[in-house]
C-alpha cells in the first residue's frame, strides 16, 4: 500500500527552480461533493517549518542539497509556499532519486515531527545553450 504523505516530485529539470505549496485542513476539500465543497483551512499561524532535500536518507543535514527553516505568521489559510531555487537544483545529478521531509513544530517547546516527506526525481536538461545561435 502506498503511503499517503510520500509524495514523488518529477518532471523537474536541472537548473529549474522547485515550487512548493503545502496546505494543511482541519476539514479537508471533498472533491466528490455536489457542489465542490471547499473545505476549512487548518490555522497553521506560529508553526515552525524545516524542510531538508539529500541524496541519501543518512547524509547529515550539513551535507543536505538545500535546506530550509521558516515560522509562519498569521493569515495564511492554511497553506505556505517555497521554492528550491534553480541554483541548488544545477548541480544535482540528474535521473537520481533524492530525498526530501518536511517536519513541524505546530507548538513552541515540542520536538520537531515529520509531516511530509518523498523524493525529487531530476530530468536532464538537454540544451545547453544560454544565448541563441
Amino acid at each position: 500500500m502506498a503511503d499517503p504523505f510520500q509524495i514523488s516530485v518529477e518532471n523537474c529539470f536541472q537548473g529549474s527552480p522547485i515550487p512548493f505549496i503545502l496546505n494543511f485542513w482541519t476539514t479537508p476539500p471533498d472533491p466528490n461533493a455536489v457542489p465542490p465543497v471547499a473545505g476549512t483551512p487548518k490555522d497553521i499561524s506560529g508553526w515552525t517549518f524545516f524542510f531538508t532535500w539529500k541524496k541519501n536518507y543518512s547524509d547529515p543535514d550539513s551535507a543536505a542539497l538545500y535546506k530550509k527553516d521558516w515560522t509562519v505568521t498569521t493569515g495564511t489559510n492554511g497553506s505556505t509556499t517555497f521554492t528550491i531555487p534553480s541554483a541548488s537544483t544545477i548541480n544535482v545529478p540528474a535521473k537520481v532519486i533524492t530525498f526530501w521531509d518536511v517536519k513541524t513544530i505546530q507548538t513552541v517547546g515540542t520536538d520537531p515531527a515529520t509531516t511530509l516527506n518523498g523524493t525529487i526525481y531530476l530530468n536532464p536538461a538537454i540544451t545547453q545553450r544560454l544565448i541563441p545561435s
